[in-house]
């Protein structure tokens, strides 16, 4: 079970312009989260359907799997830190740059607990 954790909003006062930060969590209740490798496209259904978008861009962030998604009207950077824990940038690409939101989540940074 995926579900959002958190939303962290960015915004210049235009909602057009946000750059919504979702934290997503998987619970596996019954399933091995050892056997998710690489980025939990499944986890990532919750908020778009990555089936239907109009490209894919795989990467890396950091060390962890990560693909662009384009769809017809938002674009979802998103990246896999753990099989339990994935994070989606997602942003209108007519107001923020692929390669602006690429350089923030470079910088994104683990926290130790």
């Amino acid at each position: 079970m995926t579900e959002i954790v958190a939303t962290l909003v960015y915004s210049d006062g235009n909602e057009n312009n946000n750059i919504n930060y979702h934290i997503l969590k998987t619970t596996y209740y019954e399933a091995d989260p050892n056997e998710v490798t690489g980025l939990n496209v499944d986890a990532l259904k919750i908020l778009f359907s990555p089936d239907t978008a109009i490209s894919c861009e795989n990467m890396k962030i950091q060390e962890w799997d990560a693909a662009l998604y384009k769809t017809t009207e938002q674009c979802y950077l998103c990246w896999t830190y753990s099989p339990e824990v994935s994070y989606i940038l997602e942003y209108n690409p007519a107001a923020v740059s692929d390669e602006e939101v690429i350089r923030m989540a470079q910088s994104a940074k683990s926290v130790e607990n």
